[in-house]
């Protein structure tokens, strides 16, 4: 289940959409105002196989009955949403665009913190995202080091944030992962040098060295509020074209980790990412314009959102790897998707996962299917569109609507908070994969 739909859903009942959420759950990205950091192209083949990754079984296990009250979708105009391929453009275009579509693919080497510490399953909405440009660095760290790394040439990044559930007392535990590209190996080791100068100097007086266990020297934070206590530590490293940032954070509650505790968590999410950081090969500026548009045609058939003022992560289409970063839990998610052979999905107003084939797909819908029961038992079931072949839905009035289906290879989640609109986007959804 994505994390694109609990957070869609968050602010109405149910819960996804990652990083365009302005809900309770931007944790990690308060560090703007406090000064404490919150929390040529690859094809898609080349991210399988890489290190790291975890599993955790996942129940699929379908149900498509309806009550006798169930609500029913009304009639709707299904113009609403368009029910032809997109005519979109061969490329990027435009640098800045590619510089998108670059954070995109880059995000299939980026691990979720999640897979390293399995206790932190929350998602961090505001700190997982694509890094468009330099000057969204200010998402993560204050101040001076988005300059920093304009002057030194980052081209894209992508940044993984995850939490832990707050405990009674109110303590949460965070790690960020984020990488960034650059044009070469060498200009990567100048910008991490400068990199890690500039978050001391926007931390200013309150900030130290630490030496982490593994010989990485590290920023640290730790401040005493009136009420809370919080500590972080974070740092820059260089490997291969990419400059390596992680942030680990323990506020609220009463006994927050250590700073050491800190610098070893830090250290072990630096120990599982660079091996993956090494292989990446970055897009260069010059050709960023020449980056596919639409890899192999999945948005032109997927109800796509408006892309004035949508979040920077909605329209793409990312590697399995990298769509783990939307995922409620990715380790409820890994076995089943896995086996169901999903490579790539695409992120609109709909969600679409491409499986190996027609089973696969099924298993996808089993999966999610399923989840929806786990985290909403108390959401009903309803009978979808009728026209829409082994469509499930859930929900009521006053809270969500949420549908899942598949045609082909392809599994569909949808989710809305009015049953006219879910069923629009089932139905436009539907007639978008005739013939693909």
């Amino acid at each position: 289940m994505t994390g694109d739909l609990r957070i869609k859903l968050a602010g109405i009942g149910l819960c996804a959409l990652i990083a365009s959420c302005s809900t309770g759950d931007v944790g990690v990205a308060t560090n703007v105002a406090t000064n404490f950091a919150p929390i040529s192209a690859a094809s898609s083949a080349d991210t399988k196989g890489l290190p790291g990754y975890s599993s955790n079984p996942s129940s699929a296990n379908p149900s498509s009955a309806a009550g006798a009250s169930d609500p029913q979708p009304s009639s709707v105009a299904d113009a609403s949403y368009p029910t032809t391929p997109a005519p979109l453009p061969p490329t990027a275009g435009s640098e800045a665009a590619g510089r998108i579509a670059e954070g995109a693919r880059l995000a299939a080497y980026v691990l979720v913190p999640t897979f390293v510490f399995p206790e932190m399953t929350a998602s961090a909405a505001l700190s997982t995202t694509i890094l468009k440009n330099p000057d969204a660095l200010a998402i993560l760290v204050p101040r001076a080091t988005p300059q920093v790394a304009a002057k030194h040439g980052m081209i894209a990044g992508f940044s993984s944030a995850r939490k832990t559930v707050a405990d009674s007392s109110g303590r949460s535990d965070s790690v960020i992962n984020a990488v960034l590209s650059f044009a070469t190996p060498a200009a990567a080791v100048v910008a991490a040098t400068d990199l890690n100068a500039s978050i001391g100097i926007a931390k200013g007086a309150d900030s130290a060295d630490v030496v982490l266990l593994n010989g990485f020297n590290a920023a640290v934070t730790a401040r005493v509020a009136a009420e809370a206590t919080s500590k972080s530590v974070d740092v820059f490293v260089a490997r291969g074209s990419v400059v390596n940032y992680v942030w680990a954070s323990s506020s609220g509650g009463s006994s927050p980790d250590s700073i050491e505790l800190l610098a070893q968590k830090v250290a072990s999410m630096l120990t599982a990412q660079l091996p993956i950081s090494e292989v990446f090969v970055p897009t260069q500026l010059v050709d960023l314009a020449g980056i596919p548009a639409d890899r192999e045609g999945l948005l032109a058939h997927t109800v796509l959102g408006s892309s004035e003022g949508g979040s920077v992560n909605k329209n793409q289409v990312f590697d399995f790897q990298g769509m783990k970063h939307f995922f409620v839990n990715p380790l409820d998610d890994e076995e089943a998707l896995t086996a169901a052979g999903v490579d790539l999905v695409s992120r609109g107003v709909t969600t679409m996962y491409r499986a190996a084939d027609p089973a696969g797909a099924l298993v996808v819908q089993a999966a999610f299917w399923s989840e929806y029961g786990t985290y909403y038992p108390a959401a009903p079931e309803y009978e979808g569109p009728t026209d829409v072949p082994g469509v499930q839905c859930a929900g009521s009035a006053g809270t969500f609507f949420v549908c899942v289906f598949s045609r082909g290879r392809y599994a569909v989640e949808a989710a809305a908070e009015t049953v006219e609109d879910v069923t629009a986007q089932v139905r436009a959804q539907y007639a978008l994969l005739a013939g693909f």
